[in-house]
């Protein structure tokens, strides 16, 4: 029987399974690099295995329904899921001589279930009633997290009926434009993420302490990038860093300048002046990196606080980011 495979005390484990939840592979002995992506809509991951045998990869490319979940341990820790329910939408195998790579490109199972009709018509609507309403009409029945909405967003009544069409993602980004939150998924539900703001982010769960996550010195591969109405980040891999997280930067000292906003914000008296004052980012962004055969065991994010600088309206969502 082959070693586990942890150079760098990395561990990673890889279960792929049918769609009646049937396993029809498992390996903790091969090579897996992970890129996992938690952005707007649904999930995004690339998953290399290397050095299949022929057969092995003609059962993970067969013309049918494959999941994947993966594990992850880091020297000796109780392993942790990373993902689950990662369904493969196509698969490429590489040749990198000396070694072969299969490359599996999957979305959220859940991707399925944001395509399906939507036609619902909502008397007395609130919030929350709307929300449920959709998911029932689309035939959804799984779980689904509203995060960091205020109650009072939640609970107000709009006395005019409301027509909701479409698939349950497009009337669920129409709505996330009307209320502004936006849509993720995570592992087996279907997250609709609120995005504070500075009149409100008090009434919502934004402070609540199993959101926050204090960001230290001694987990960061850099010091935080802060430009205007964002802050990016990179980190030893954190799975607590998610859509929603709260990042803390209190215990921090050093920050730099975000190279992006060089041309807008010059000095870093600019950027103080603009985000002083608060030192809570909100996630919005978040890709898991890892192997365990290579050096690579990261997690990079894009956050937002919910409160306007002095000079520069930090509560300007439309700042716009990519990987």
């Amino acid at each position: 029987m082959a070693d586990r495979i942890n150079k760098f005390g990395q561990e990673v484990t890889l279960i792929a399974y049918d769609a009646a939840g049937v396993e029809i592979f498992q390996t903790d002995t091969l090579r897996v690099d992970f890129d996992i992506r938690h952005i707007e809509t649904y999930t995004r991951a690339k998953i290399g295995i290397f050095n299949l045998s022929p057969d092995t990869i003609k059962l993970l490319t067969k013309p049918k329904s494959i999941f994947l979940t993966l594990w992850v341990s880091l020297h000796g820790a109780t392993p942790v899921k990373i993902a689950s329910d990662l369904y493969v939408s196509n698969a490429i195998n590489e040749i990198k001589v000396p070694d072969s790579e299969l490359c599996l490109y999957c979305t959220s199972k859940y991707k399925e279930n944001l395509d399906r009709p939507v036609d619902v018509w909502v008397k007395n609507p609130t919030l929350s009633k709307v929300i449920k309403k959709v998911f029932e009409n689309s035939g959804y029945n799984g779980l689904y997290e509203l995060r960091h909405f205020p109650a009072e967003y939640l609970s107000y009544v709009n006395y005019r009926p409301t027509l909701r069409q479409g698939s349950l993602m497009t009337v669920l980004e129409s709505m996330g434009e009307e209320y502004g939150f936006t849509v993720f998924t995570e592992n087996n539900i279907i997250v609709l993420l609120y995005r504070c703001q500075t009149a409100n982010y008090k009434t919502s769960t934004f402070e609540r302490e199993e959101h926050v996550v204090k960001l230290s010195s001694n987990n960061l591969r850099s010091s935080p990038k802060i430009g205007i109405a964002a802050m990016s980040i990179v980190s030893n891999l954190d799975l607590n860093i998610k859509p929603g997280a709260v990042l803390d930067i209190s215990d921090l000292t050093t920050a730099s300048v975000d190279l992006d906003f060089t041309k807008l914000a010059i000095g870093l008296d600019l950027v103080q002046q603009g985000v002083a004052g608060f030192n809570k980012y909100q996630v919005q962004k978040v890709q898991h990196k890892g192997s365990n055969w290579i050096d690579l065991w990261q997690t990079q994010a894009v956050a937002h606080p919910p409160t306007q600088g002095e000079s520069m309206n930090t509560d300007a969502w439309w700042t716009p980011y990519s990987y």
